[in-house]
């Protein structure tokens, strides 16, 4: 497991323990504004699969799923058009 790939494993691992460890209002937090869009990327649902397998973290995992598998890289897309845009502004800045 190289650096990266052990931060991301890290990181999954604190966030299931955040999750587990929070009231309904942290958690749906964490399911709505974070979960769902780290599951847009195909490439890091393995790093959560395990959710699907646990009780208390299915609940978070299954529509979480849903929408991820409904909305393809969204937020990548938000944020790539967003850098373009940005490029844009700099290249042309507006007229005061």
């Amino acid at each position: 497991m190289d650096g990266t790939e052990k931060s991301l494993h890290e990181v999954a691992v604190a966030v299931a323990k955040l999750y587990l460890d929070s009231n309904e209002d942290v958690r749906m937090a964490i399911e709505t504004g974070f979960l769902e869009h780290v599951l847009e990327q195909v490439r890091l649902r393995p790093l959560f699969a395990h959710w699907a397998d646990d009780e208390q973290l299915k609940v978070a995992w299954e529509p979480a799923l849903a929408w991820g598998k409904a909305h393809p890289n969204y937020m990548k897309g938000i944020r790539e058009d967003l850098r373009t845009l940005t490029s844009k502004q700099r290249q042309n800045p507006p007229e005061n």
